[in-house]
């Protein structure tokens, strides 16, 4: 599960960058592609107590994609649309007091 908290607060391009990143599976770390020439596998550690990762010329591709979880404080607006093309569920706003409007 990946959550990203208070996305409204992000810089505006997060949210079509991040959903670049997640249709592509893949993303390129540009400090290890640098030295891939040198060294082109490279074991990280990961946040699994034990665990590493080989990454190949600076490309991390992901095996499963993440459950993800947006919050959000409402200090800004995203446009409906462009959610309702990407998402297969539907996008709805909730009023105060929890019903879908």
């Amino acid at each position: 599960m990946l959550v990203i908290d208070e996305i409204d607060k992000a810089d505006l391009s997060l949210p079509h960058d991040m959903l670049a990143t997640i249709e592509d599976g893949e993303y390129l770390v540009r400090e290890l592609a640098r030295v891939a020439r040198r060294t082109p596998k490279v074991v990280v550690h990961t946040a699994d107590p034990g665990g590493s990762a080989e990454i190949i010329e600076g490309r991390v591709t992901c095996r499963a994609f993440p459950f993800i979880v947006f919050t959000s404080n409402r200090e800004r607006e995203f446009r409906r649309r462009s959610c309702a093309a990407r998402c297969s569920w539907r996008c709805s706003r909730r009023t105060r007091n929890g019903s879908r409007a």
